[in-house]
């Protein structure tokens, strides 16, 4: 009997190689096409965001670097919960700083399942639909859908009428960027599900924070950061107004 079968019968089988790092464990072997969990979707925007690059194609350097801060903020996380929760709350302490960031940072998610008013009745399904499978809220998806379609203009969503800079539909995505997303601009179902990813994305990459969000989505994501945050465009500034404004117009 070989050597190898008399090993596996006393000790088992080897077991597979472990990852050398958390980093790679969550990113190991998957391909372009593989779904990925929401947790690791948010793991690589978080990375991109930060240095710019996939997390699949970044240095063992910056992976490490990036495992090491992540653990970190877990620990100091942990850290700051086990502390509150020794110490009772008093009516007259103040709110931390993470609470204040929290509260300035998703004031939309609380109406999550509402829309912008005047959201036309056909869209409203596949607003959720989208809405709900990339966790973003309703009220500020369905605004940035009606500050981009013209207030739902039907010749803006047929593609009748196209910004001057030629982009098209409900979601006014440019045909070079719809092409690389593999996506008619045209067709009403499949620009909602790729404008609320990509929204979602942006929201993830930039620290959970919708005006860096709605910046990115406007004046693209490189932009926001040369700039350290939004920049001092006066297109994008009204962009981020509009929308949050209309994100409080909510329907009945």
């Amino acid at each position: 009997m070989p050597f190898q079968n008399i090993y596996n019968r006393i000790f088992g089988p080897k077991p597979e190689p472990i990852p050398q790092t958390r980093a790679d464990y969550l990113i190991g072997g998957f391909r372009e096409t593989d779904q990925l969990s929401p947790e690791t979707n948010r793991l690589n925007q978080q990375f991109l965001g930060q240095y710019g690059v996939p997390l699949k194609m970044a240095s063992r350097q910056q992976r490490d670097q990036f495992l090491k801060q992540r653990t970190e903020q877990q620990q100091k996380k942990e850290q700051f919960l086990s502390q509150q929760t020794k110490q009772p709350k008093f009516e007259s302490q103040k709110p931390t700083v993470q609470e204040i960031r929290k509260e300035q940072r998703q004031p939309f998610q609380k109406l999550s399942g509402r829309f912008t008013k005047n959201t036309p009745d056909q869209y409203k399904p596949l607003i959720k639909e989208a809405a709900e499978k990339y966790d973003i809220p309703t009220p500020i998806f369905s605004a940035l859908l009606r500050h981009e379609s013209m207030q739902f203009n039907p010749d803006v969503i047929s593609g009748k009428i196209s910004s001057p800079m030629g982009a098209q539909g409900i979601a006014q995505f440019m045909p070079a960027t719809a092409k690389s997303l593999g996506i008619d601009p045209l067709n009403v179902e499949q620009a909602i599900d790729a404008s609320a990813k990509y929204l979602a994305d942006l929201y993830y990459a930039f620290g959970e924070d919708w005006k860096l969000a709605l910046s990115s989505y406007n004046a693209g994501p490189t932009i926001t950061r040369q700039f350290g945050g939004v920049p001092p465009y006066p297109e994008t500034q009204r962009y981020i107004d509009t929308v949050e404004n209309y994100a409080k117009e909510l329907a009945p």
